[in-house]
């Protein structure tokens, strides 16, 4: 009996490529708690493309009962209703109504950590949302931010359409002071001159940053993780210029394989030609050596397949190429993979085909083991 036993375990761990003790299960109750929300929004109807920012409490059904959320210009706007649901796998679905119009979760990802997702919303009244959930809890303070940080932001040019991505690097210190600069699609850079973040006990995180162009940015509310190696924020320039970022925290050593696996991805697309704006989504597998192949749904319905190459250094940090079967081909400037090794953010833009000049920020969320039930009785012995 034993050895049919020991047989059994060799040939589901062989043939199911499952190992038990590192799989993640999900359910619907992982919701449960306070979430912090932020939002680009893409009102067709407008047009614009402006952020949000909210909050939310889901109890064990997922249901929504209290949620608010904020527009740049500080109106507010009340969750009538909602809830949410996860299957085994961490995708996340749903729906809420606020002012009498209701968003749809084409398709979500919970990370492993069970307390960041990320999700692609469609509203009734044509609006399209990308949205990062970050789960409250934990205590915080400033000195939680010391350290080298890399930031993938969207900017928002209210005055003049313009959206676009930059991306850079920098540091703060115990106190909250910071210093570092930023890339942007057309190779010109901008530094943090000087600059000031704080953190209360609720991870939430404010501040100013004056930058090499004269302007001010003023950070209007930002959330960290509770594993203090992430974090979202939006915030607000003189002008009408808004910005949503994603912050990844340098640490830990990584090597090329640590990104092997499957991985949902979502991205906001930037078109500066027609000009549009507008998600996608889909699922992406990386082999050991930095090689993507995958397939991204856009909001209506069409369809791209994508491959790609991507070289990762000791840091976590990838720069690569890839391709789509329109023809379309460019490069990724900047990857991050974080400490936990189950999310990445980066950039890219389109350098040849019929889109030239258009550009995405993509977060991956990695693909949960699911753990096989234990051995059916047929195959041991009575």
């Amino acid at each position: 009996m034993i050895k049919k036993v020991i047989f059994a375990v060799i040939f589901v761990c062989l043939f199911t490529n499952a190992v038990p003790s590192s799989a993640v299960v999900f359910r619907t109750s992982d919701m449960a708690g306070d979430w912090y929300v932020y939002s680009i929004e893409v009102n067709i109807n407008l047009p614009a493309v402006y952020w949000l920012r909210g909050f939310m409490k889901v109890d064990e059904m997922g249901n929504i009962t209290e949620g608010t959320y904020y527009a740049p210009d500080n109106t507010m706007v009340t969750i009538s209703s909602g809830q949410f649901a996860l299957n085994a796998q961490g995708i996340i679905s749903g729906n809420f109504t606020a002012e009498g119009n209701m968003a749809t979760a084409v398709n979500g990802k919970l990370d492993q950590s069970k307390t960041i997702g990320t999700a692609v919303l469609a509203g009734t009244d044509n609006t399209l949302d990308i949205v990062n959930f970050f789960k409250g809890g934990g205590t915080f303070g400033t000195n939680d931010l010391e350290g080298t940080w890399y930031g993938y932001q969207t900017l928002i040019d209210a005055s003049t359409g313009a959206v676009f991505w930059v991306y850079g690097t920098y540091t703060v210190d115990a106190s909250g002071n910071v210093s570092g600069s930023y890339a942007g699609p057309d190779g010109s850079t901008l530094t943090i001159d000087s600059g000031k973040l704080s953190v209360d006990s609720e991870g939430i995180i404010t501040g100013n940053l004056s930058l090499s162009n004269g302007q001010t940015t003023t950070i209007v509310h930002g959330k960290l993780d509770q594993s203090k190696t992430m974090a979202v924020g939006v915030s607000v320039e003189p002008g009408g210029v808004m910005g949503i970022a994603y912050q990844v925290k340098a640490g830990g050593t990584f090597k090329q394989s640590d990104a092997a696996g499957n991985w949902y991805v979502y991205s906001l697309n930037i078109d500066p030609t027609i000009p549009a704006v507008y998600w996608a989504y889909g699922k992406a597998g990386i082999d050991a050596l930095g090689n993507i192949t995958g397939s991204y749904n856009g909001p209506t319905g069409q369809s791209v397949k994508l491959t790609s190459t991507f070289q990762m250094n000791n840091e976590g940090l990838s720069t690569g190429t890839f391709n789509f079967d329109t023809g379309d081909s460019g490069i990724l400037p900047s990857i991050k993979l974080d400490q936990s090794k189950t999310s990445m953010t980066g950039v890219t833009i389109i350098t040849s085909g019929s889109s030239v000049g258009t550009m995405s920020i993509l977060q991956f969320i990695k693909e949960s083991n699911i753990a096989m039930p234990w051995i059916p009785s047929l195959l041991l012995d009575e």
